[in-house]
């Protein structure tokens, strides 16, 4: 989805507009994706250490030991430097966005995103609550759910 550096920047420029949370930053990226793309947390999260580790952004804990992320002077002269970037790679996503809603009805597309939201949230839980392992009966009734939507969908 993205060249080397492109999730970094585009996190830097998130969190340039307004300091955010992992979880904020993963839905920000997804909408200016245009919803066939959403940074998991084992992408996202290494991606912020790394900005944290590079001075470009600060981590406080936050209500309910969430981190917000922030942005440092050092960040704000990183992001200044790479603007061409920036630019392109925001050129980039808008063309994508443009060219996605030419080709999927929105409705489809936020159905779309309301299940793979409650997927990953059954799977992996919520920020600072760890989801419990599903047990087999959990499994074969969600999968149960997702084989017929896959029936209807192809019946449709």
């Amino acid at each position: 989805m993205f060249e080397a550096g492109g999730l970094r920047l585009l996190a830097l420029h998130l969190i340039a507009q307004q300091p955010s949370h992992g979880y904020d930053l993963i839905r920000a990226v997804g909408e200016l994706v245009g919803g066939d793309y959403q940074p998991s947390p084992g992408t996202m999260y290494p991606t912020l250490s790394v900005l944290v580790d590079m001075g470009h952004i600060t981590a406080t804990e936050a209500a309910g030991g969430r981190k917000q992320y922030a942005i440092t002077p050092e960040g704000q002269a990183a992001l200044a430097e790479q603007d061409a970037a920036l630019q392109q790679l925001l050129g980039r996503l808008s063309e994508g966005r443009r060219h996605e809603r030419h080709q999927r009805p929105a409705a489809l597309i936020r159905a779309l995103e309301n299940f793979r939201t409650a997927l990953r949230l059954k799977l992996d839980g919520r920020p600072g609550v760890p989801a419990e392992p599903l047990t087999d009966v959990q499994v074969k009734a969600i999968a149960a759910v997702l084989d017929q939507a896959a029936l209807q969908i192809e019946a449709a």
